[in-house]
């Protein structure tokens, strides 16, 4: 298996024509590819509008549909919420993270008294981490 990278070309959020060129590259390369591929996506939705974040989460399902995995470090909350397993690290960031705080289904990540992401997530309960910690 020969690996496909998806690149960014610049640090800067991408609009118009090159997020339309990311998606074509996913969309086209999966089509020719064995089942079973990796891919790794590190904050897709940087830059996107709302509906190509909704584009996004389509095609992520359709990859998944076709017997890929996909792996997707993010924050926005409308991807995590379509996760199959959800892991959270935290509690906070560089020096004060990496630790483990949830990993599972996200239905149980309201459980999570730890969580910093579950009182974002559409379907929270009232009252669920909504400290303002």
């Amino acid at each position: 298996m020969q690996p496909y990278p998806v690149r960014r070309r610049s640090p800067a959020p991408e609009t118009g024509e090159r997020t339309g060129q990311r998606f074509a590259n996913l969309e086209r390369h999966p089509k020719g590819l064995s089942r079973n591929n990796l891919y790794i996506l590190e904050e897709p939705t940087i830059g996107l509008h709302m509906r190509d974040c909704e584009r996004l989460i389509e095609l992520l399902h359709r990859l998944v549909d076709q017997g890929h995995t996909v792996i997707v470090i993010e924050h926005n909350t409308d991807v995590i919420a379509e996760a199959d397993y959800v892991v959270e690290m935290g509690p906070e960031g560089g020096d004060a993270g990496g630790e483990i705080l949830y990993q599972g289904r996200v239905a149980g990540l309201h459980a999570c008294d730890r969580s910093r992401t579950a009182r974002y997530l559409p379907g929270a309960p009232a009252g669920v981490n909504q400290d303002a910690s």
